[in-house]
């Protein structure tokens, strides 16, 4: 508890006004201890103070909401942060990119491919620890063309972790302005193209604020897991362009690698080496809530120093338990028998009403004057509104509006990127 008031301490100023009758607070000043460590939307430490135990006894009914969502938020942005250090752990273990050389200039993270020979390699390799020091650029390499998999692979965790402090999680591809900080140079000389494509989570938090998990963006500069919506659509220019219920794009991938396997001279180590992964993370972290008699979720809500050390130890393990299943990539390629938790089906208990679903679980965007489901898909809708009716408002005008005004909608075709109704 000593720890706590002092971090607190520092934090306040003679400035300070009670919460509740708005004096100024004096110095050392009382705190709500419930949500001392807590979190504003923004991820920033946030303290309630008074000016003595009566006025904080008095405003316990009034803070109370507060205080849950203070709570909520610093576990989420845990989670955010627990799902980022899993992810690092898979990518150092199934490194794909088999690199010469490294080299920064003017901010950007130039590497030079080495001669790939197929199946006569192991498909995976070494980290280039030794070049690649500085942690930023450590995570810039790891999230390199890695943002369509993460979600994938961190599925599972990712339900535990925001399980109770989450009302819905999806999976969605954004557009976004952010150039790559890291570019890839073939053996021929050529540099491969910028995309600007790039792969998220999103979620409604139970605190009433939306946000975007993004495990891979240090590859754009991005190194927070966790950011709200409204500011990561804003700091990227994002756009969304595809949208998938949690799951969906697991299920697209399986169909990918199983298709791959029908092929004679296929080679898809690489893919199964990944769930191999993913599915040792999955084992891992319940064999440790199981030993340790907790849970995810609890780690995520207990005291700093006690997450502090949870977090160190279950990523430690996650990283042991996906160095031994490496091992075991050559042994089995049924897809079926091992990784039978893949095949659970996507769009469990969707809440987005106002959207259909093909059976990736891939989402359709309907416009209309009524919007129902997450704060991502409202996004969603509303920038293909906007998509809808610049290009010809005068037909927008007097076609689409009166029709959305009568109670229709307006459903368009897969891929949603503002087209004409459907």
């Amino acid at each position: 508890m000593a720890d706590v008031v002092t971090d607190s301490l520092a934090a306040m100023s003679l400035e300070d006004r009670c919460k509740a009758c708005a004096k100024p607070t004096p110095l050392p000043a009382l705190i709500c201890f419930k949500c001392s460590e807590g979190k504003s939307s923004e991820g920033t430490s946030t303290y309630i103070k008074y000016c003595s135990v009566q006025c904080r006894t008095a405003d316990q009914d009034e803070h109370a909401q507060h205080c849950k969502n203070q709570n909520v938020r610093k576990a989420i942005y845990r989670a955010g942060g627990l799902l980022k250090g899993a992810f690092h752990q898979m990518r150092l273990r199934a490194f794909d990119l088999k690199i010469a050389s490294v080299e920064k200039k003017d901010g950007i993270l130039y590497f030079k491919d080495d001669d790939y020979y197929g199946r006569d390699e192991f498909p995976f390799y070494n980290f280039p620890a030794d070049t690649v020091k500085d942690q930023e650029d450590v995570q810039a390499l790891l999230s390199y063309a890695f943002c369509n998999d993460a979600p994938v692979f961190l599925d599972a965790l990712a339900k535990k972790a925001l399980e109770g402090l989450a009302s819905s999680i999806e999976q969605a591809v954004l557009q976004i302005s952010a150039p790559c900080k890291v570019r890839r140079i073939f053996p021929s000389g050529d540099v491969v193209p910028d995309v600007d494509y790039h792969s998220v989570m999103g979620i409604d938090g139970y605190d009433g604020q939306s946000y975007i998990i993004d495990t891979t963006g240090a590859q754009h500069g991005q190194f927070k897991a966790v950011v709200p919506l409204r500011s990561y659509i804003e700091q990227n220019d994002a756009r969304v362009r595809k949208m998938y219920y949690a799951g969906g794009p697991r299920v697209a991938m399986i169909k990918q690698i199983k298709a791959t396997l029908e092929k004679p001279d296929s080679d898809p180590r690489g893919s199964i080496g990944l769930f191999k992964l993913a599915t040792a993370l999955n084992r891992t972290v319940q064999e440790w809530e199981d030993r340790n008699q907790t849970s995810i979720g609890k780690l995520l809500q207990s005291d700093k120093k006690t997450f502090t050390e949870g977090k160190k130890q279950l990523i430690h393990e996650i990283g042991v338990a996906m160095s031994i299943a490496l091992k075991e990539i050559y042994e089995e390629t049924d897809v079926k028998k091992t990784l039978d938790w893949l095949y659970d089906p996507a769009g469990q208990g969707a809440k987005d009403s106002g959207a259909t679903t093909n059976d990736d679980g891939r989402m359709s965007c309907m416009v209309t004057n009524k919007v129902e489901g997450s704060g991502l898909y409202k996004m969603w809708v509303a920038q293909n509104r906007a998509d809808l009716q610049a290009p010809n408002p005068h037909w927008w005008k007097t076609k689409l509006e009166p029709h959305l005004a009568a109670g229709g909608n307006i459903k368009l075709a897969w891929p949603s990127q503002g087209q004409a109704p459907a």
